[in-house]
């Protein structure tokens, strides 16, 4: 198990269709792997817009949700979002000028400061 799906509970799910990015806005979980998931359409990091839809990760969470920006960080943030956004680039969810986009929203942000 990849160290970003470590917090979701239960089985990995995955997309029914894997062709790279087609099933990028259509994929639903069968469950929701993070209660309360954030289902905003656009990936917003504090209060910073990236741009970027915000989708499910192949285990049931939302990019919004992996971002984790509500949490208490001391300045490991950043770390945190290349971190997360370099796993999904890695797993198809993202592509590379999609992460760049939320990691200059996260440094937008001032979270972690």
């Amino acid at each position: 198990m990849s160290r970003l799906a470590e917090h979701v509970k239960g089985p990995v799910l995955r997309p029914q269709d894997e062709q790279y990015g087609s099933h990028l806005l259509r994929y639903t979980p069968e469950r929701d792997a993070c209660p309360g998931s954030d289902l905003r359409r656009k990936v917003i990091v504090g209060e910073a817009g990236s741009g970027v839809a915000n989708r499910y990760a192949t285990h049931g969470c939302t990019v919004n949700d992996l971002i984790r920006d509500d949490a208490d960080w001391d300045g490991a943030f950043m770390a945190h979002v290349a971190h997360v956004t370099g796993e999904l680039v890695r797993t198809k969810v993202l592509t590379d000028a999609k992460k760049d986009a939320i990691v200059a929203a996260a440094a937008r942000s001032g979270i972690g400061r």
